[in-house]
C-alpha cells in the first residue's frame, strides 16, 4: 500500500519519534497496542492488515 507519506510525517501523526517509527517498519521494535490502532486509523486499514493477518 502506498500513501505517499514520509516516515517523519507518519511518526508525527502517530505521536512517536522518527527512530521509533523506523524501528517499527524494520521489525526491530513493536508498537504498543494504542500506537498500532492509531496507525491503522491513519492509514485506513485494519490492525489485522498491519499484522499481516489479512490481505484486505
Amino acid at each position: 500500500m502506498e500513501r505517499h507519506m514520509t516516515q517523519q510525517h507518519l511518526a508525527d501523526l502517530v505521536g512517536v519519534a522518527l527512530r521509533s517509527y523506523q524501528c517499527y517498519e524494520q521489525g526491530t521494535r513493536q508498537p504498543s497496542f494504542d500506537t498500532l490502532v492509531r496507525l491503522a486509523d491513519i492509514l485506513g486499514v485494519t490492525t489485522d492488515y498491519l499484522l499481516c493477518r489479512t490481505e484486505k
